[in-house]
């Protein structure tokens, strides 16, 4: 950690966390400048509090707490349940801090009011939610559950379990689409998905139902074979060496080579990267050879000079002469505005044409709305950036990486379109029709972030953390007592290889039942942004796996939830199918 912070002070750069951390101690080191900014703001509000990381804490308490201004009015707004984002620093033991961080003068602790009254959720959607939320507020800062508004009107949750995530996709869309059209102005709606991945599927499938559909957020919009298919041809005009989309290109709709063709390419490619007779152990050779930009056999080389016809099927070649003659007449374009060049490739690919034609007539005018906020991005990405065209494909890779999960910079609920995005962007959004989708084992809850400290050098181990729990038994005579915080290795009273493997075993329990308790938490966010229609649904097999994933542990507690209901004499959903268990082998 010392080493990254030195290359980092040399390099001159910071990232989100350092410029917190700075933030931090100039606060805690310059009271000056908490004092002018008291002097400056009399009225502080504290939003989504339960999201603020330590850093963030140590500097806001710096700045405005510690009892120094009793007639600084400071308020904090949070919900520990709500608290979705401790996988990138966010603490939501912040908030029963924020007492004692921010005192009255004399040394009492602030005081604390509770907003019980939900004001968006139907009955039947907040009963769904508090109910699977239970086990982790019991783990979790104390807080209680959340009552509807008193003229709160009675709304639907429906609940399925398919055979296959296509079916499920299909009961999704169509579910979605009769609300959709059942009334003269449509419902603000929304599927939100726990992974990216899964949004350009479910796109396709209300798509072809004639419903217009926004993916929110880069690394969703990446996936949509639009945009996918503008970005591979943008790579393979800027990066000769990207197989992957000139793969792309070569095997789509629009070229639709054949294997015997790609291999003839391929082949192509090898003999144009053999040197010359006399060159191939010349010392210039070695040293081109070694250099880490050296030149390698690439599809993009042979598709500019395929050689001989006879070498390919006569549409192939053809096929392939045309391409290249694109690729040509796009390369020309490369110091072009980068606005400009993207625009010019939905142009030569005709992109429009085909989104539009897509679409079923009854839908009206449209179809490109995913290149066109693709075009926003770029555009975007071009005002603060240099225009380089390879610059904006490797601001594309990191975003379908680092992006994933993320909220974009700013998401409105649109009441034109069904929106698609995952749930943490969708946090503090609502919709009048909600669909939460693949509450499916592997999927939601995730299993995808299994590792720890322990075993992954990406994760900080607890005893540096700001956050970690800390026992009224072993905390100091003057240490604040936290609880709820990241667990800690305690190895004092290990004596032996025996007991030093429970307690690895025990502290890696406690890790996962915390992960555990954040999806759960996750999933109340997924509940609670239902204004009147919750549809929750899963499938037993995946698109690829050879083994079922089956119903969730999520998706069968809502189904014992909703089941106990109707048996109570006080339904609050229905189950509309429940596939069987797919038969052994």
């Amino acid at each position: 950690i010392d080493e990254l912070h030195r290359r980092m002070r040399a390099d001159k750069v910071m990232d989100f966390g350092a410029q917190m951390s700075a933030a931090a101690r100039l606060a805690v080191a310059a009271p000056q400048v908490g004092a002018q900014l008291r002097q400056r703001y009399r009225v502080v509000l504290l939003d989504e509090y339960q999201d603020t990381g330590h850093a963030q804490r140590i500097a806001l308490s710096s700045l405005f707490g510690g009892g120094v201004d009793d007639d600084l009015a400071l308020t904090a707004v949070g919900d520990p349940i709500q608290s979705i984002y401790g996988w990138r620093g966010a603490s939501a033991t912040n908030l029963p801090r924020f007492a004692t961080d921010f005192p009255h003068a004399d040394g009492r602790p602030a005081p604390t009011l509770e907003l019980r009254t939900s004001w968006r959720n139907p009955p039947e959607a907040l009963h769904l939610a508090n109910a699977v939320s239970a086990q982790a507020r019991k783990r979790s800062v104390s807080v209680r559950e959340l009552l509807p508004r008193p003229d709160a009107e009675p709304g639907i949750v429906r609940a399925a379990l398919l055979n296959d995530v296509v079916e499920e996709r299909d009961w999704v869309a169509d579910q979605v689409a009769a609300r959709y059209r059942g009334t003269p102005t449509p419902p603000t709606a929304a599927v939100l998905v726990r992974r990216n991945a899964d949004a350009a599927p479910m796109a396709e499938a209300l798509t072809a139902r004639g419903i217009p559909v926004e993916v929110v957020g880069l690394a969703g919009l990446l996936a949509i074979p639009e945009v996918a298919d503008v970005v591979a041809m943008l790579r393979l005009a800027v990066d000769p060496t990207g197989g992957a989309a000139a793969m792309r290109v070569l095997t789509g709709p629009r070229w639709r080579l054949g294997a015997r063709d790609i291999a003839a390419l391929w082949q192509r490619a090898v003999e144009l990267d053999v040197p010359a007779p006399g060159q191939l152990g010349t010392l210039e050779r070695i040293v081109a050879r070694a250099a880490p930009d050296a030149d390698t056999a690439c599809l993009a080389d042979a598709i500019s000079d395929p050689g001989p016809a006879e070498l390919y099927s006569p549409a192939g070649y053809a096929r392939i002469a045309a391409l290249g003659r694109e690729l040509s007449g796009l390369r020309a374009h490369l110091s072009h505005p980068l606005p400009d060049l993207i625009a010019e490739v939905r142009r030569v690919l005709g992109v429009d044409v085909e989104a539009r034609s897509a679409r079923p007539v009854p839908a009206g005018w449209g179809g490109t709305e995913h290149l066109d906020a693709f075009g926003d991005v770029v555009a975007d990405f071009a005002a603060r950036s240099d225009g380089a065209p390879a610059g904006l494909l490797a601001y594309l890779d990191a975003a379908a990486v680092v992006e994933n999960g993320l909220a974009p910079a700013e998401v409105t609920v649109s009441t034109d379109r069904v929106q698609i995005l995952t749930v943490h962007a969708a946090k503090g959004l609502e919709w009048e029709v909600v669909a939460v989708p693949h509450l499916s084992g592997r999927v939601f809850p995730s299993t995808a972030m299994a590792r720890t400290w322990l075993s992954d050098a990406g994760d900080l181990p607890p005893l540096l953390r700001g956050d970690r729990a800390v026992s009224a038994r072993s905390a100091r005579p003057d240490a604040p007592v936290n609880e709820h915080g990241v667990p800690v290795l305690d190895t004092s009273d290990v004596n032996d290889r025996k007991t030093l493997s429970d307690k690895i075993a025990d502290h890696k329990d406690m890790l996962a039942q915390r992960r555990g308790d954040e999806e759960r938490r996750l999933l109340y966010v997924a509940l609670t942004r239902s204004e009147h229609t919750l549809l929750l649904s899963g499938h037993h097999w995946g698109p690829t796996e050879a083994k079922p994933r089956g119903p969730s542990e999520f998706l069968l507690e809502l189904k014992a939830i909703i089941e106990a209901s109707g048996a109570a004499g006080q339904p609050c959903g229905v189950i509309d199918h429940w596939a069987p268990d797919p038969a052994d082998g």
